[in-house]
Parts: structure tokens; sequence; C-alpha cells
């Protein structure tokens, strides 16, 4: 996989003033076989293709069972960010089968995938760990300039391109939402990543990606889930009975500036919880090259 992984990384970059025909892309009948599509992952709402118009490639996300509002709401929030570690959208499309968005190509591999194919990598490399969570606490940043909270943060949604140095992407932003303190309601996200508050109060705050990002970074630490459920009733269980890291064994071995990190992340109110600006600026992640 690491080969593959290396390969896929070359890719050659997409000039950003390149024009495709205007009847390349615009028929109700568009079908990703047509472009040397191929196949880069399958989710509930959606499958995702590599395609090649013109020598240019792209990547297209076909929409199978999403709602309307969720494909509106994702184009929207496309359209309006800009940022290294975002999505840069191209153009959507409505065809008699489906609807797509296309943006431009992210080469790589998830996070998810890289994790279950190259057993040990991160757990001898903590280095490369403070580094993974430091792009990611940067994607989530340059979200949050435009007043976004990603609020479905897993390893799925994060394409890493390179290992050296990391580079990623974060994906999939239907989810995402204003944050609006008279009213921040009404999310959900991925049952063993999504917060407490937006579990079980439905409600999110400026830090609820932490959450999330402290339930990746102990993945990449131990290699094992830390809310091994994929159901919400077995979440809500789980969150109830967690009470916080402290006595796990399988932490033992890591450093206590990155143990403080894990912890600052994964404290169940928010109010205890660090925030973008915290995770920046702790020990474990001040120690990478910059």
């Amino acid at each position: 996989m690491f080969c593959c992984f290396k390969q896929c990384m070359a890719t050659s970059p997409i000039n950003k003033n390149s024009k495709i025909s205007s009847n390349e892309l615009n028929s109700l009948y568009f079908n990703v076989n047509k472009y040397n599509s191929i196949g880069l992952g399958s989710g509930a709402v959606s499958d995702v293709y590599k395609i090649t118009v013109e020598n240019i490639p792209y990547t297209c996300k076909k929409f199978i069972s999403a709602s309307s509002e969720m494909i509106i709401s994702e184009i929207k929030i496309l359209k309006e960010i800009s940022g290294e570690r975002l999505p840069s959208f191209f153009k959507n499309i409505i065809t008699l089968e489906a609807e797509y968005i296309l943006y431009k190509y992210i080469p790589g591999s998830d996070l998810f995938n890289f994790i279950s194919k190259n057993a040990g990598y991160f757990g001898s490399r903590p280095i490369k760990i403070a580094e993974i969570i430091y792009e990611i606490t940067l994607g989530l940043q340059e979200l949050f300039k435009y007043n976004y909270i990603h609020l479905d943060l897993k390893p799925e949604n994060i394409i890493l391109s390179s290992l050296r140095p990391i580079k990623l992407t974060l994906v999939d932003l239907a989810f995402c939402r204003k944050l609006d303190l008279i009213n921040n309601y009404g999310s959900s996200g991925t049952f063993g990543y999504s917060s407490p508050e937006v579990i079980l109060y439905k409600r999110y705050y400026h830090n609820s990606d932490i959450w999330s990002l402290g339930v990746i970074a102990y993945l990449l630490f131990t290699e094992r889930s830390l809310f091994p459920t994929n159901d919400r009733m077995g979440y809500e269980n789980d969150l109830n009975k967690f009470n916080s890291i402290e006595d796990d064994p399988l932490l033992e071995n890591i450093s206590l500036d990155a143990f403080n990190l894990l912890n600052g992340m994964l404290q169940k109110t928010h109010l205890h919880r660090l925030s973008i600006n915290n995770v920046l600026e702790n020990k474990f992640i001040k120690q990478i090259n910059k």
C-alpha cells in the first residue's frame, strides 16, 4: 500500500487556469465512467472517484442517498471557504441519475485506510503524530476563519497526501455549521467521533471538533478505537461511562506532553476542553520543526 500511496502523491498538480469544454461536464447524462474514473472511496451517502477531463484530474463526489439540503449545504460551504487544507470547489453537476460535486483533485489515501494498512507506522513515530495533529488543527483553524466547525471529523474524512512533510485535506463538509452563539443546535456526525455535547445534547461549540481530534489522536497513538461503536445507543452508553483516559494502559508509554494534550482534548465538558489555539500551543505540538 505504501508504494501505491507514494505513487498517488506524485500526481501532477492542476493548473488553476485550465479550461474544459462547455460540453464536457454539462450533460444531464454525465457519467463518471466516461472519464477514466478510479474509485477512491465509498461512504453512507456518497461514492468518490478520480476522473480525468482533458488530461486534468478532478475529485468527483457522487451522492447516492443524501438529501438535497445536505448537497446544497456542502456546495455553499465549498464555494465560500478557501485554505491549504480544505477542498477547492470546481463544479457541481445535476443529472437524471445523481448529483455530483467536483473539486480539484486531492491525491493520497484517507487516514483510516493508511492506518489500517500500515500497522505500527505512527506508534513508532510520535513526531509524525504531532505533525498530523498540527496539520488537522490548522485545517480546523482555516474553517474557523469562516466561522465554520466541521462536526464530522474522523479519519475517513482526512486525505493524507504526503508524509514528508505531512500534507492533508479535510473533506466531507456537509455537516459543517456556522458557529452561532444563539442557535448552535441540531447537528450530527459520526458515532464514536462526535463530541458528547453534539450526541447527548444536540449542541455544538467552538471546540466540539477538538473532541473528535482527540479520538483520532488516540487512534494514532494506540491503533485502537476509543469508542468502538457504530450506533447511537452504544455511543451514548460509552460516553455516559467515560470519565477520562487517566488509567488507560494503552497510553502508559507515551510522553507526558503527549498525554496532557490527549487528556485536554478528551474532556467531556467543552468548558474544560482545549481550544484550537490551546492545541497549537501545546508542548507536544511545539516540538515540530515548523
